[in-house]
């Protein structure tokens, strides 16, 4: 039986209407009650629901408890698991609040002029601004690197600016060239030393003399 655009199909004391309003098919349910659409009632993993548009866009809710929602008929952009979600493609989004760990695979991309911040009070950032790159804190602990092996570098990494190993020596760079260096004993300019003052304790050995003026 055809149902004509200006009436409506009256359901259960007219709590559900099944009509057609400015060339949309509507489904209204009055009051405080749910809308139940079920497929495969008596149960097994068949028995999937589709809402669809002509133009391929869908959500598809299967019978095994899963959600798909779909850009095309076959693209599949984002799908509920048993232990979460799981998106297809890229995600934007204004704000993103994680609880729990988060794992990334692949490359994280943060455009220019953004902060990445840490602590409840921002305490910690680092930013990428008007080309400067730059690691900030504002907490009196400052900043701690824990490592048994420390080597800063140049972008090229083909010069060293300072070295610091666990247990041996600290050393620092000019040119790729080592200038100055601790060492169990004290510590050991390599080239001249420049100075305005020097204050020695204790045996003092020369190779070569004094130069003063």
């Amino acid at each position: 039986n055809r149902i004509e655009s200006s009436n409506r199909l009256y359901i259960g004391d007219a709590n559900a209407q099944l009509y057609r309003q400015n060339f949309n098919f509507k489904l209204d349910v009055a009051g405080q009650h749910d809308c139940d659409i079920t497929a495969n009632s008596s149960g097994g993993d068949g028995g999937n629901i589709n809402l669809r548009t002509i133009e391929g866009g869908r959500v598809k809710i299967t019978g095994t408890g899963g959600v798909g929602i779909y850009h095309t008929d076959t693209a599949l952009k984002v799908e509920t698991t048993g232990t979460g979600a799981t998106v297809f493609g890229t995600l934007e989004t204004q704000q993103l609040n994680v609880s729990g760990v988060s794992t990334f695979q692949g490359n994280i991309s943060v455009p220019d002029d953004t902060y990445l911040y840490f602590g409840d009070d921002n305490e910690f950032s680092i930013s990428h601004v008007a080309s400067v790159n730059t690691i900030q804190s504002s907490s009196i602990h400052g900043i701690k690197f824990l490592t048994k092996k420390l080597i800063i570098n140049n972008e090229s990494d083909n010069e060293t600016f300072a070295e610091f190993f666990q247990n041996r020596e600290a050393s620092l760079y000019y040119d790729n060239s080592k200038k100055f260096s601790t060492s169990g004993a004290g510590a050991t300019v390599f080239g001249t030393l420049d100075t305005e003052q020097l204050d020695v304790s204790g045996v003092t050995t020369s190779v070569g003399g004094f130069v003063g003026d």
